[in-house]
């Protein structure tokens, strides 16, 4: 009997899930881990938590239920690189009470999290599977042939290419080809396939996506609102072995729960709290706009709320006030001997109706792309915390869009992770991946352009010939573009979101300051002008990174699905 294992890992904000799936023989197993301190505790999402040795004490400073900065944030904002003048990592992040960490120290754990997977590492967690038994489960996983992880579709390569670290840092497997990304909303989708995708082993949803045997005349709309992002996705109507990427419109949204939260914060307590609380008097914050994706706004923010004593209380006393508005219409309390209050409406006028313009602005670019109209979406499915939270506050307003769309939230039993589910079932719908992205990312498509860099200014085409011929496609031109017009690949550097968060003196690692200093090429139409020293600080800075990484960037990744795309044929 063969067998064709993949492993399918949903690692978010909330933690990690995962499903095992034989793709030859068409059974999959849900994935749970057991503590092995004799607690027995099941985890069918494993948290995430760091410990940090401060003044000989351990403490707890990043966490899955982290108010402020979950783990992920961190990932897609910064790459990991050796200070060899100070022996130390870059770049360095602050914690609460004074702590400091390494971008590096939070990537070995996520490693110590993938390696639960290895059965040939010592771990805390004993993994298993459902209907699978154990020498068979370590037997597979000693197999891998794949693993598909979840990713946000605004999120770039800095956050790929650390995952893909991690998970060859854990040996789980031995080269990055292997190792691929699908994005939340089409993992949903998967996820939630009809009967004639799934296994016998699966628990199927009553509300199949897309039928393989018939054809679906309407479009079906999917939203999962994380912690800190919201993605949205449109597909139209078609049989589904000809389903291909290109029939699915993307769009994500900086926003998730925990912007909600600080929202309800800002907008509703603190503008009660400010003449009469002392300790609030003194956050002196800067307020984003309420359902705006302010970036900048937003991190300094929470910033000031994760230096402030107070800061996660406050955030969890918001969290309190959307539970208790989801079953009543309003509510009063006291703080010390202030009485304070929150109603249905505030929170409808403050935090939802600022939210809902943004979230129908984004669907009504996926409409207009996919030419669809309101009337002819049959299904509208919600998934993901925040969604969940603000669901019963948006049903009207989504019944009134799609008024012939049956509107579903979407719910993750404990063995039934839909995320995971969808992530395991992709090699089975190899057109659902992004070829090019996969072979070709920013990273490779940099180095490249490093590698041969120019000696005089070049016309687009001269550059794009000058690529093509050491096998660069012309379909990344777009993605080219941005670095002849004065941008890097999102984190290359640390981002403006990740510097808010930096130790001051990591913001001085000189590698940083010197390459935002000036572009790599300056456009003077028709040509663009290469600053040498730019590609020589970006050449060496790109050694520092590789000398310490297993990804070379040497060739661009092979995608090995053939075996189950000779099974559409």
């Amino acid at each position: 009997m063969t067998h064709s294992w993949y492993l399918g890992i949903d690692f978010s904000t909330s933690g990690m899930a995962a499903r095992l799936r034989d793709c030859q023989q068409g059974e999959s197993y849900p994935l749970y881990w057991l503590s092995s301190d004799g607690s027995e505790s099941r985890f069918w999402v494993l948290p995430m938590g760091l410990e940090i040795g401060k003044q000989g004490r351990k403490k707890q400073i990043l966490s899955s239920t982290n108010a402020f900065t979950p783990p992920p944030y961190y990932f897609r904002g910064a790459v990991p690189c050796y200070n060899r003048q100070l022996g130390q990592w870059e770049p360095r992040f602050c914690g609460t009470e004074g702590a400091v960490f390494s971008l590096q120290a939070i990537a070995q754990e996520l490693q110590a999290l993938f390696a639960t997977f290895n059965p040939s590492q010592k771990t805390p967690y004993r993994l298993e599977a459902v209907g699978l038994p154990e020498h068979y489960l370590k037997s597979a996983l000693l197999a891998l042939e794949g693993v598909i992880l979840s990713c946000s579709v605004a999120w770039g390569d800095t956050y790929r290419f650390n995952l893909r670290e991690a998970i060859l840092g854990a040996q789980l497997l031995d080269t990055p080809d292997r190792i691929f990304f699908l994005e939340e909303a089409i993992a949903i989708g998967l996820g939630i396939l009809g009967e004639e995708g799934s296994s016998k082993t699966e628990q199927l949803t009553p509300y199949p996506l897309i039928s393989s045997s018939s054809r679906v005349p309407n479009g079906t709309l999917i939203v999962q609102g994380g912690k800190i992002t919201t993605e949205s996705a449109l597909v139209s109507g078609t049989q589904l072995e000809h389903l291909t990427r290109e029939d699915w419109a993307l769009r994500g949204l900086e926003y998730g729960e925990i912007d909600l939260y600080q929202d309800v914060f800002y907008q509703l307590l603190y503008p009660q709290w400010l003449p009469e609380q002392e300790f609030v008097q003194c956050l002196n914050l800067e307020i984003p706009p309420p359902g705006e994706p302010d970036r900048p706004k937003r991190d300094r923010a929470a910033v000031t709320l994760q230096n402030s004593p107070e800061g996660q209380s406050l955030l969890e006393t918001a969290k309190r006030v959307v539970l208790i508005l989801q079953k009543q219409e309003a509510f009063s309390t006291h703080l010390g001997h202030q009485e304070w209050g929150v109603t249905r409406s505030q929170f409808q006028e403050k935090i939802i109706e600022p939210l809902w313009e943004n979230l129908n602005r984004q669907i009504n670019e996926l409409l207009s792309q996919k030419g669809e109209n309101p009337r002819a979406i049959a299904r509208v499915f919600c998934s993901g915390e925040m969604l969940a939270l603000i669901l019963p506050f948006l049903q009207s307003r989504l019944s009134a869009k799609f008024p012939q769309a049956e509107i579903v939230l979407l719910q993750n039993n404990n063995d039934n992770h839909l995320m995971a589910m969808g992530l395991s079932r992709l090699p089975l719908f190899p057109q659902m991946l992004d070829r090019l992205r996969h072979q070709y990312s920013d990273y490779f498509l940099l180095a490249e352009l490093l590698q041969g860099f120019p000696d005089r200014p070049l016309s687009l085409e001269q550059i794009m010939k000058s690529l093509e011929r050491r096998g660069i496609p012309r379909a990344c031109l777009w993605r080219i573009l941005p670095f002849l017009t004065g941008q890097l690949p999102q984190g290359l550097i640390p981002s403006p979101e990740a510097r808010v968060r930096m130790e001051a003196k990591s913001q001085e690692f000189l590698p940083y300051p010197a390459i935002a200093s000036a572009p790599l090429f300056t456009p003077q139409p028709p040509l663009y002008h290469p600053n040498d020293k730019q590609g020589k600080r970006l050449q060496k800075y790109f050694s520092f990174i590789l000398a310490t990484s297993s990804q070379k960037f040497n060739d661009p990744l092979a995608v090995n699905f053939s075996i189950f795309e000779s099974l559409k044929l």
